[in-house]
């Protein structure tokens, strides 16, 4: 369970790094969001999801997409 753990604060801790190089909030990720895809996401809701460890990686993927950001598998 311990890796576990670890992988899940290596995640968050990426996620939020990337939003924070990119000089953006969770308020103006969840606006992006919301306005590129139409879903009602909220700064809460996404903060939860990533801090849960519960975010799906269609939402990773959308986040890239909306900071800029590409993933690529090596």
């Amino acid at each position: 369970m311990a890796a576990d753990e670890e992988l899940l604060r290596n995640m968050r801790n990426q996620i939020k790094g990337y939003i924070h190089m990119k000089g953006m909030t969770y308020e103006k990720v969840a606006k992006l969001l919301t306005e590129k895809y139409g879903r009602n996401v909220t700064a809460q809701s996404l903060n939860n999801k990533i801090a849960r460890g519960s975010i799906r990686y269609i939402d990773i993927l959308q986040i890239c997409d909306v900071l800029g950001y590409k993933i690529k598998w090596e």
